[in-house]
């Protein structure tokens, strides 16, 4: 085994202890983040949100190819978004499992990090630092279809790492979010008809997986679906909590 192409197919104010009572900025973050999921032409206004999406599952798939021992000949984003990742100096059918596998896992652990991120003020700035300079590295430095918008969407999201921090807050839940349906709705995906990758009929990482350990590709399409929902509802969670930590809970009544 040498080689490995993997595959996304189309389908308020501060307080001292540094975490932030953000409910209504998380709420209208939803309301973005759904209108460009699921209103017509709410994709094509958020492709750039779509683009980042797909660029943090290849980038899965490149950091996992990289800790395996691999090379990274090509990392594509396509303008439909799907995205693509070619793998050389693949070993064993493990590695290749797990390079499969990295693309929507990673997808769901970056998106519930970094709606962690937006509970506390002083993480907001980082984590949009560090995806956008993630995005710009990858640009620099791996060939591919796709290098051009990437670049410019982390160009993006460094400008928005020095903005305001109502704004930059903002920004970073709504790249969270969609980053997070991204991966639930992409995963509803694989149990439907072959999916394409620009435009191409091409196979998904869930067949990728099944052709190369056990299993029909449906249980890992559900292995991944159940990863993704979890992190993005425990990532709510503990966000929530937020909204109920010792300063802005009620006092007690006195007696």
């Amino acid at each position: 085994m040498d080689g490995l192409t993997t595959a996304t197919t189309t389908g308020g104010p501060g307080r001292g202890d540094g975490v932030m009572a953000s409910r209504p900025r998380l709420a209208l973050a939803g309301a973005i983040a759904l209108a460009i999921s699921l209103i017509p032409f709410g994709g094509f206004l958020g492709l750039p949100l779509l683009l980042l999406a797909t660029w943090v599952h290849e980038a899965g798939h490149a950091a996992a190819t990289l800790l395996t021992g691999g090379g990274v000949e090509r990392l594509e984003v396509f303008s439909d978004g799907s995205g693509r990742v070619t793998s050389s100096g693949i070993g064993s059918t493990t590695q290749a499992v797990v390079i499969a596998s990295a693309g929507y896992v990673t997808t769901s652990i970056v998106a519930g990090l970094l709606l962690v991120a937006g509970r506390f003020r002083g993480a907001v700035r980082p984590a949009l630092l560090v995806v956008g300079g993630g995005m710009l590295l990858s640009a620099a430095l791996i060939p591919g279809e796709g290098r051009v918008s990437v670049a410019l969407i982390g160009l993006a999201l460094v400008g928005a790492a020095f903005t305001p921090i109502a704004v930059r807050a903002l920004v970073l839940d709504v790249v969270a979010l969609v980053t997070g349906l991204n991966a639930i709705r992409a995963l509803w995906v694989l149990f439907g008809p072959q999916g394409a990758v620009d435009g191409e009929p091409a196979g998904d990482d869930a067949d990728a997986v099944a052709e190369l350990w056990f299993g029909p590709s449906a249980i890992w399409a559900v292995l991944w679906f159940a990863i993704a929902v979890a992190a993005l509802a425990g990532a709510l969670v503990l966000r929530l909590r937020a909204a109920r930590s010792p300063e802005t809970a009620p006092a007690p009544a006195i007696r």
